[in-house]
């Protein structure tokens, strides 16, 4: 099985203690240089950390989290999608709702970064587009302030709240969890 996904690597180290290392042949990070070369030192093979995707990159699993609100041309997703073919896409932390995709700023401690809050229902339709269907969209509860609470939005209009971010997996077409 191979995983590909973003981030320092603490997934991998989480799934090395969860599950048999032997079922993960390859564990690929795509991610920025410097985070490469930072993170690339606390781990060796099955990990490769890259940044970009070589020509005939595929993975069984694409993960990322807390990075998509991050990203403001889905194009940019879609095509790492599309590059790799997964049978599985594991999306944590989606901030979405179901009205029109917009911007707001996030605090994060002293500094302010751009956050996309996308429209659900449409983003679940250029997935099944490209043949991936919802397998489970869950809450994804974490601590924010140091408490399990929803995200901090009441100077939203109810309808564009997010509560708590989800997780959603994505499966292709015709292929089946097993176990």
């Amino acid at each position: 099985m191979s995983i590909s996904g973003g981030g320092s690597g603490w997934l991998f180290d989480y799934l090395k203690n969860s599950i048999e290392i032997d079922e993960i042949e390859k564990y690929t990070i795509l991610e920025l240089g410097l985070t490469c070369s930072f993170f690339s030192k606390l781990h060796n093979h099955p990990v490769d950390y890259l940044t970009k995707l070589p020509a005939g990159f595929r993975t069984d699993i694409l993960y990322t989290n807390s990075a998509l609100q991050y990203l403001v041309d889905d194009n940019i997703f879609i095509s790492i999608v599309n590059t790799s073919e997964p049978g599985f896409v594991l999306i944590e932390d989606f901030l979405g709702v179901d009205v029109r995709t917009f911007f707001t700023i996030q605090n994060y401690y002293e500094s302010r970064i751009i956050v996309k809050i996308r429209n659900t229902t449409d983003f679940l339709q250029r997935f099944q587009q490209l043949g991936y269907f919802p397998l489970m969209i869950v809450p994804t509860v974490n601590e924010i302030l140091k408490k399990i609470q929803p995200l901090p939005m009441e100077n939203f209009p109810l309808d564009h709240n997010v509560g708590y971010p989800r997780t959603l997996l994505l499966g292709k077409s015709g292929i089946h969890l097993t176990r």
